[in-house]
C-alpha cells in the first residue's frame, strides 16, 4: 500500500482538497504524524538486523539501518536470546560474535511513492488519523472532532486485531 493512495482516500473520504504541492506536503505531514502515532504509541514497528560486534562486545546504534527506539532482544546465529546491556551510544553482548537483534523503531517521513509502514489491515485507521490532524491544523475544530471520534474507533480495532497478527520487518502478516 503507498502513501499517495491512503491520502487520496483520506481526501476522497472526507472532501479534503489535494489539488497543489501546499495540500500534498499538508497531507504528507498529517500522514507522518499519524504513522509515528501509530509505532511509538500503539502497535510497534519491529525490525530485525544482524549484526557482528566489536572486540569489546558493542554493537553501535549508529550501524542501525533505522534508529531504534526499543531494543526488543538480542539473539545469538542460532536464535538463542542472550543477555545484553543497553548503554546511551550501544548495546553490549557477553562475547564477540554474530548477533541478530529486534527492536522497534519510529517510521520516517514518506513521499507519495514511498511504502506504508503498515499494511491494508491499517488504511482506515490511517485514513482516519490523516483527516483528524489534517482539520485540527486548518482549525476546522468541528471536522478534527469527528475525524479524531473514528481514528479512536478505528484504532481500537487494529489494536485488536494487531494482537494476532505477527510483525515481519517491519511488515504485519
Amino acid at each position: 500500500m503507498k502513501v499517495g493512495s491512503v491520502i487520496s482516500a483520506t481526501a476522497d473520504r472526507y472532501g479534503i482538497e489535494f489539488d497543489n504541492e501546499a495540500d500534498k506536503e499538508r497531507l504528507l505531514l498529517c500522514y507522518y504524524l499519524t504513522e509515528r502515532e501509530i509505532a511509538e504509541n500503539y502497535i510497534p514497528l519491529l525490525a530485525m538486523q544482524d549484526f557482528t560486534c566489536d572486540k569489546e562486545g558493542r554493537i553501535f546504534y549508529r550501524d542501525f539501518h533505522i534508529l531504534p527506539i526499543r531494543i526488543v532482544g538480542v539473539y545469538d546465529k542460532n536464535g538463542v536470546s542472550v543477555k545484553y546491556t543497553i548503554h546511551h551510544n550501544c548495546i553490549t553482548v557477553p562475547t564477540v560474535g554474530e548477533y541478530t537483534v529486534h527492536y522497534h523503531y519510529t517510521p520516517k517521513e514518506k513521499k507519495l511513492e514511498d511504502a506504508c509502514e503498515y499494511d491494508l489491515f491499517a488504511k482506515d485507521c490511517l485514513v482516519c488519523g490523516i483527516a483528524a490532524e489534517h482539520f485540527l491544523l486548518c482549525g476546522d475544530i468541528e471536522g478534527a472532532e469527528l475525524a479524531t471520534m473514528d481514528y479512536k474507533r478505528h484504532l481500537q480495532q487494529l489494536y485488536k486485531k494487531s494482537r494476532f497478527l505477527k510483525c515481519t520487518q517491519g511488515k504485519w502478516v
